[in-house]
Parts: structure tokens; sequence; C-alpha cells
């Protein structure tokens, strides 16, 4: 994987950082490892296979709302090759909508997803989106009985691969009022989550007992496996980068809002069923980002009466069960880099806003001096390191007398080089070309084109609030989308000029769809 500028932006909220941290020269190297509690879920012996519990869309065991539609211009399908790229809009009365379109923006298509399903998972290694499908708005207002199926739609067909029922357990249809419970609502907003090369799917699910374990789905094989077991909820499955692991939360109730804690963070092993528990979250845990394989970054958030939000950030070794917290309470999981080549987190400790640079291999954590205040790093591959961009000039580094930049070396320690080793703004999978927010296109430092000197484009996208672009580069370097919260563009590159191919409503979640390799 080449490496790039890891900017891990929170979804969770402005963070008040109010709270104190440790005192930033107090460093803890010793990783600590925590004995589970007496509530810890328990792993099965190994993967159970399941079969039954899935059925054909020919035969669907229950009644929900018609499955997916497609709302396109028959003269434009969506071509049969791929990619495609999908994205979200939302208008002002939070209605949801998920379209497709191929790789230059035509054949653009509405998967047209039930009220009550949740936010699709879309797979960017193989050709399938999946969501939870559950009949709440019929439950309450005709007093149907509960249902939550997981359905996974095949592109670019967009029919009905697969349905999983996820409330299978007979245990769990005896569960009174069953359509007011925790056990219902975790199943229904739990978010499935796909293996990294799109073979198979994780999901919460109640299939072998009165509560929600961890399953695997693996598509071609139309494979079940039960990953865990015991008397508590699995949640918030997320695959490792080499898709042998999933980390996952234990949770009573739903975890979401500041008043509940998640139990127990853990681990599990696809291959042999093995649950390793990692640690016990003061508040509620989520997954920011792989260094690699083995170390997870997480964070947890919780409210505290006086101060607000509250946030801490570990580094976890998931094979061998110990983590490390390397930031208390005034953290903020947007502000730390990754230099995966090396192993390093880079990562800021407020109130003094001092960064510091950790190991993941040996534990090891320094403070990087200089480069208090400054802006997150981002990975350069001139400097091989994760390079400070100073945003005035004034914060330039002064590398013997001449301005430069600081940059993070193997060591952790603090380079500074007078080289232009400042990465590119959003540049294309190749390295070849790169797009400004302003819309400038650029080949290295030269600039190629400037896309608002067309007037058309200019009058297409304006905009009284923003008046800048986001970025999204279609994988083989060919052409980009630049996009506003209401404007779609495509452009062919170099030699193109953008065309507006959707417009309305907030639009969001640029994500890439491939077909089967």
């Amino acid at each position: 994987m080449s490496e790039r500028r890891i900017f891990i932006r929170s979804a969770i909220l402005p963070l008040l950082l109010l709270s104190s941290c440790a005192s930033p020269h107090t460093l803890t190297t010793a990783a600590v490892t925590t004995h589970p509690p007496a509530t810890a879920t328990r792993s099965p012996d190994q993967p159970r296979e399941l079969t039954p519990t899935v059925h054909a869309t020919s035969a669907p065991t229950t009644t929900l709302l018609p499955p997916p539609r497609r709302l396109a211009d028959p003269d434009s399908p969506l071509n049969s090759t791929g990619p495609w790229l999908s994205f979200w809009t939302e208008d002002a009365h939070s209605n949801r909508r998920l379209f497709i379109a191929n790789a230059d923006g035509s054949g653009m298509t509405e998967l047209d997803i039930c009220e009550d399903c949740s936010w699709p998972a879309i797979s960017d290694a193989s050709p399938f989106v999946a969501y939870v499908r559950s009949n709440l708005t019929s439950m309450i207002k005709v007093g149907e009985p509960p249902v939550a199926e997981l359905v996974i739609v095949e592109i670019p067909s967009l029919e009905e691969r697969n349905v999983i029922d996820l409330l299978a357990s007979p245990d769990s249809k005896e569960i009174e009022d069953l359509g007011s419970s925790d056990l219902f609502e975790i199943v229904r907003l739990s978010r499935p989550s796909w293996s990294p090369d799109g073979s198979a799917i994780a999901f919460s699910a109640s299939i072998d007992a009165p509560n929600v374990d961890l399953y695997t789905f693996r598509i071609v094989e139309a494979r079940l496996a039960r990953q865990s077991s015991g008397p508590n909820h699995a949640w918030s499955p997320r695959w490792s980068t080499d898709g042998r692991s999933l980390i996952y939360a234990e949770v009573q109730k739903v975890p979401l809002g500041y008043e509940i804690d998640d139990l127990g963070v853990w681990a599990a092993d696809v291959e042999s069923g093995d649950n390793r528990w990692l640690y016990a979250p003061n508040g509620h845990h989520e997954l920011l980002e792989w260094v690699d394989a083995v170390h997870a970054i997480t964070y947890s958030h919780r409210w505290d009466r006086s101060f607000g939000p509250e946030v801490d950030i570990r580094v976890t070794n998931i094979r061998k069960g110990t983590s490390e917290m390397i930031c208390r309470d005034a953290c903020d999981p947007s502000r730390l880099a990754l230099d995966r080549r090396h192993g390093l987190v880079v990562f800021e400790r407020h109130p003094n806003t001092e960064w510091y640079a950790m190991d993941v291999n040996d534990g090891t954590t320094v403070q990087l001096p200089d480069v208090e205040g400054l802006d997150p790093p981002s990975w350069s591959e001139e400097a091989e390191g994760l390079v400070f961009a100073a945003p005035d000039p004034w914060a330039e580094a002064d590398c013997e007398g001449i301005p430069g930049h600081h940059y993070v070396q193997a060591d952790q320690s603090l380079g500074c080089t007078t080289a232009n080793v400042l990465p590119l703004a959003n540049p294309s999978p190749s390295g070849e070309w790169s797009i400004s927010a302003d819309a400038v296109l650029r080949s290295a430092d030269q600039v190629v084109l400037r896309y608002m000197d067309d007037l058309a484009f200019q009058s297409d996208s304006f905009d009284s609030y923003f008046d800048t672009f986001d970025v999204e580069w279609r994988p083989d370097s060919l052409g980009a989308f630049l996009h506003k919260p209401e404007s779609l563009f495509y452009v062919d590159v170099p030699s193109g000029s953008p065309v507006l191919v959707h417009k309305g409503d907030s639009i969001s979640s640029l994500e890439w769809i491939v077909a089967s390799q």
C-alpha cells in the first residue's frame, strides 16, 4: 500500500478540549494487559457452518418492502465491468438516497433503500452492497412482528443475492416485547463490515441464542459462521487489514450516545474462532484505523458532567492482547497521522498541543520538539516520512538558517529539510496529477488547467456558502469527480471540462465499487 496522508476525522462531535491529559513528559512505554471481567463473552470452539439460516432471494422467509429498484435512464445503463462510484444524498428532512454511476458519471442509478434500512456497507474489492432491512415503521403502526434481515445486493444488476434472517433464534422470537428490546435495536442499528478482499461480510445477529453474536458470511461459498458467544451482545465488527481478525465491542444496550459504556473490546480470529479480550473502554469504543494487520488504533468517548466530552486513544496489539493508552481525556482523534512504512503513530496531546511519535513495534514514545501547535503531518514520498506543513511562513522550520520543513524520521527523531517535500493536494492514484480544492489541475508543480476559467462550470458550481471542492479520483487516474455539498461534476484528465452529473440535496460518502477480481 502506498503511503499517504492519514488524517482521521471524527464523526462524533466537535471536541471540547477542556480537561487535561497526563503530563506530556510522562511517557508510558510498557503495554498494559488486563483480564476480562466476569461477564466476558466466550468464544465458540470454532466457526460453525449454519447454512440453513441463509435463504435465496427466490424464496424469502419474510415479507417486507419491495426489493431495490432501478431508477435510471435506459439509454445510459450501468456498465457490466465497473468500477462504479457510489454516493449518498440527504435532503432537509433527512431522507437519504444511494446512487451508483459509471466511472465517468454516466448511468446514474438510484438504489432505492427502504425507510427502515440501515446505511449500506460498500465493498471496495467486490461488486456488493449490504445493509440491514427492518420493519420498524410497520411494527409500530400496524403491530407487525419485528423483522431484521441482512440484504446483500449485487452490482450492476442491483438484484438481491442473499438475505439472512438476523432474528432466526427461536429463543429471541419468544422474548416478550421483542420490538422494543435492546436485542432488536442492536441488530437493527448494527452496520455490517466487508473483509478487505470483499469475499466475506461480518455482522451482528441473534441466530443461535437469545443474544446478539458475531457472524461472518462468505459470499461465494454461501457459508455462515458464528464467531462469538456469551450472555452479552457483540456490536460493531471491523476487519483487520489481512482479513484474519475482527475487532468488536461487547455491549448490553445499544451503544449510541454517551450514557452507555461498552463492557469490553475483543478480537476474533475468523479461522479458529478464538476470541481474545483486549480491554475495557471507559466509554463507547470506536475503531479509528489500522497501523498494520496487528496494531489497531481505537478510541473511546464519554460525557463528563463538568468538562463535557472526553476521549481516550489507544494502540492495541490484537495478537498479544496488549493495549496502551497513548492519550487520555482531552484527545482529538482527527489530529493523528500514520506512517505505516515504519510503524509509527504521530499524535497530539492537549492542552499543550505537543506532538509525539510512537513506534508500535517496541512501544517507545518520544516527544517531537519545535512543532507544537502545527497541523497534523502528511505522508511524503520524497521525505519518506510524515511532514509538518507550516501554514504560515513564521511557522517554517529553520534548517541551519534556511527555511524548510520538519519531518518524522524512521527512528522517531525530527528531521529538517529544505527540499520540496510537501505532498500534493488530492493526488491521483498514479501520482501524475493533482487537483486542488480551488479546482486547479496540476502535473507536479505545473498548472495544467484552471477549471474555474470555464464560465459554464463557474456558473453551475456557484455556491454562496462553499467556494472549494472535494475531489474523488477514478482508480485509473483518467478522470475525477469534483463535488460541493449539492453539486457533483465529472472531468476527464488531462484535457476535459467539468460536466455536471448530479445536483440537489447534500452529497456525501463517495466510495468506489469494483467488479470481482
